[in-house]
C-alpha cells in the first residue's frame, strides 16, 4: 500500500515545490515593479519640486520686471517734468540778468543728452574777469539753480570749470594757470551749492578743464567769451 502511493506523493511534492517557486518568482517580479514605480514616483516628486521652484523664480522675475517697467515710466515722467523746470529756469535767469542778456549771448544754455543733461553758465554771470570768487549776481543765480537741482535727488551732479586759452596775466599772483583758475571756479560753485544752498555733497564732484574742452575755436573774442563758462552736468542714472 505504501509503495503504491509513494510515486503519487513524490509527484504531488514536485508540483507543490514548483508552485512555491513560481509564487516566489512572481512575488519578486511584483516587488521589482513596485520598486520601479516608487523610483518613478520619487523622480516625479523631484521634478514637481523643481518646477515649483522654477515657477516661483519666474514669478519673482515677472514682479521685478513689472516693477522696473513701472519705475521706468515714473522716471520718464519725472525726467520730463525736470526738463520743463530747467527750461523754465533758463528763461527766468535770462530775464533776471537784465535786458543786456539775450538768448544769442549764451549766458545760459540747457543742453540735453542721452546719459546726462547740462546747464551752461557763462563766466560773466558768475564771476568777475580773471577771478574765482563768485560775484553777488552769481550767487543770486546759483540760489535759483539750486532750487531746481534739489529736485534731482539721488542723481550725480558734476560741476566743470572751463577757460579760454589766454594766459593768466592780471591775477597771475593768485592763479598760476588756466588749470588752476578753472578748477578753483568749479570748487567755489560746489562749495556755494552745498554749504549755502543745502545740496548734498555726496552726490557732487568737480573738474577743471582749462581751455581743453572749448565749445568753439579760441580764435575770436566772442568765441573766447563763450568758452569761459561753468557747466553743471546732471547724470540721468544715479
Amino acid at each position: 500500500m505504501t509503495r503504491r502511493f509513494l510515486p503519487s506523493a513524490l509527484a504531488l511534492a514536485t508540483v507543490l515545490l514548483a508552485g512555491c517557486t513560481n509564487t516566489q518568482d512572481e512575488n519578486e517580479r511584483l516587488a521589482r515593479i513596485i520598486n520601479q514605480q516608487k523610483a518613478t514616483l520619487g523622480q516625479l516628486d523631484e521634478t514637481n519640486e523643481f518646477l515649483k521652484r522654477k515657477n516661483q523664480d519666474l514669478e519673482i522675475q515677472l514682479q521685478a520686471a513689472m516693477a522696473k517697467v513701472s519705475a521706468s515710466g515714473e522716471e520718464k515722467k519725472l525726467d520730463e517734468e525736470y526738463q520743463k523746470m530747467m527750461e523754465g529756469l533758463v528763461d527766468s535767469l535770462r530775464k533776471q540778468t537784465g535786458p543786456e542778456s539775450k538768448p544769442e549771448d549764451e549766458d545760459f544754455t540747457w543742453r540735453q543728452g542721452v546719459e546726462s543733461d547740462a546747464l551752461l553758465i557763462s563766466e560773466k554771470v558768475l564771476f568777475h574777469s580773471g577771478v574765482a570768487e563768485i560775484s553777488p549776481k552769481g550767487k543770486t543765480v546759483l540760489d535759483k539753480v539750486a532750487e531746481v537741482l534739489k529736485k534731482s535727488e539721488g542723481k550725480v551732479i558734476r560741476v566743470d570749470g572751463h577757460s579760454d586759452n589766454d594766459p593768466i596775466n592780471r591775477t597771475k599772483e593768485k592763479y598760476t594757470s588756466n588749470w588752476h583758475l578753472s578748477g578753483l571756479r568749479a570748487t567755489r560753485v560746489i562749495e556755494y551749492l552745498t554749504e549755502k544752498c543745502g545740496l548734498k555733497p555726496d552726490q557732487m564732484y568737480l573738474a577743471g578743464f582749462a581751455f581743453y574742452k572749448p565749445l568753439k575755436p579760441n580764435n575770436s573774442a566772442a568765441n573766447k567769451a563763450g568758452n569761459r563758462r561753468v557747466e553743471i552736468t546732471i547724470f540721468k542714472k544715479s
